[in-house]
């Protein structure tokens, strides 16, 4: 792996994606577990598991359980020259609610976007935020 490959892992203990109420696996009843999710596939929510991974290939290790860890380690996941995995831990309660104020979110309605973009650039810097739209061509 070279120096420059920077992964975002989101740790919600079993694919809470296949739960909401939008996703086909929904309609299966429970059984999104075993044909799909994966969940338990590696044990329960394992605060280790990923970080010895990650640190046996080489990656720098960050994690985040809070918006604060978060905002105190995505300086470490931006940072040049290292090949980093930050895993993020969250609920499935959490999931679901930024999930539906996503989806919940009116274009038309400029104070909100404002707002997120606001909050996303408090957390993350201005700086970080014109790096990201040049990797993405904006």
């Amino acid at each position: 792996v070279g120096k420059n490959l920077h992964i975002i892992l989101v740790n919600n203990d079993g694919g809470q994606q296949f739960r909401h109420f939008d996703h086909p696996a929904h309609s299966m009843n429970g059984d999104e577990d075993l044909f799909i999710a994966a969940a338990g596939h590696n044990g329960p929510k394992s605060p280790d598991l990923v970080k010895h991974y990650a640190e046996d290939l080489g990656f720098k290790y960050v994690s985040a359980s809070s918006k604060e860890e978060f905002q105190r380690v995505i300086s470490e996941f931006f940072k040049k020259g290292n090949s980093v995995i930050l895993e993020v831990f969250t609920s499935a309660k959490e999931e679901g609610e930024a999930l539906s104020m996503l989806r919940n979110l009116n274009p038309k309605d400029r104070s909100l976007k404002d707002k997120l973009k606001s909050s996303l650039v408090d957390s993350i810097g201005a700086e970080k935020i014109s790096a990201i739209k040049v990797l993405l061509g904006y």
